[in-house]
């Protein structure tokens, strides 16, 4: 509120005094009332009324600082104070600064994050389950990749449980289908088991050979394969087998905007003949605050 006043000169009993001076006076006096906004009447120091309005706090966009972990240098607010509150948009939560650190209005210190555990069990696409015939038509000993086609079809709950962070919980989160890569989930840093799950039936050799097949998952954004190989084919021409690995999802393997990978490909490889054919892909992301 502007106010605007001239000055106006009074001599009482031969003393000078300015209406400015009283003005002046008169407005510290009300500065130790109770103000009202909304009501003539306020019962507090301030009192703010409003039957179709509410109170709209200073947003900031990170008032904890880039990093955004409570109790660390503050960078948002560059001078807080003890009693200060700020809306974080970020987190999109209230803090108020308790004179060493931002704290948020509730229960605890903490921001209640989404879950961001969660098993994703892939059975099939619309294509069929991906199936690799390793004979004359693909070499022995050369790596077959494999993918999916079509869109996927998953494990009924609760065998799929999508991650609470994960906000489009579709084919996008869990694979690429343009680069036939599996995608972890969004969380740098979190660790996650797979497992590839395939029926075989070796096409050549008897029941006593061994046939030894070889998997790969490969990071083709900064060229790192990981192999684990599997040699126990030599009591049986049909079975099931399963490979188990670990990933931490970081920079280099989220696509953007968390990182600049595509995921990871899987690869299979077979010293023999051999049909195979991928039952299951499953992706547990483990828990992390």
């Amino acid at each position: 509120m502007m106010v605007n006043c001239g000055v106006i000169k009074l001599d009482v009993m031969k003393n000078k005094v300015t209406l400015s001076t009283v003005f002046i006076l008169f407005f510290a006096l009300q500065l130790t009332a109770q103000v009202g906004i909304g009501t003539t009447a306020p019962e507090g120091i301030l009192d703010i009324v409003s039957e179709n309005s509410g109170l709209v706090l200073p947003r900031n966009a990170d008032p904890d600082g880039a990093d955004n972990v409570v109790g660390t240098a503050d960078d948002g607010v560059f001078t807080p104070i003890e009693g200060m509150m700020v809306y974080d948009k970020a987190d999109k939560v209230i803090r108020f600064y308790d004179g060493a650190k931002w704290q948020v209005v509730n229960s605890k210190d903490e921001v209640e994050e989404p879950e961001n555990e969660g098993v994703i069990q892939i059975n099939t696409s619309a294509g069929g389950n991906p199936y690799l015939n390793i004979d004359q038509n693909n070499e022995i000993d050369v790596f077959q990749h494999i993918q999916y086609s079509g869109g996927l079809d998953y494990a009924d709950a609760p065998v799929t449980h999508w991650p609470e962070n994960d906000q489009y919980q579709a084919d996008a989160s869990v694979y690429n289908s343009a680069e036939g890569s599996f995608i972890e989930n969004a969380v740098l840093g979190q660790v996650h088991l797979w497992r590839i799950e395939m029926d075989y039936v070796k096409s050549g050799g008897g029941a006593s050979s061994e046939t030894k097949l070889t998997f790969k998952i490969a990071n083709e954004a900064v060229g790192s394969n990981f192999e684990l190989e599997e040699s126990s084919f030599a009591f049986a021409n049909t079975g099931t087998i399963s490979f188990l690995m670990l990933t931490i999802a970081d920079s280099t393997s989220l696509p953007a905007p968390y990182g600049t990978g595509n995921g990871y490909k899987f690869y299979i490889k077979s010293s023999a003949k051999i049909e195979l054919t991928v039952t299951q892909v499953t992706r547990i992301s483990l828990h992390k605050d």
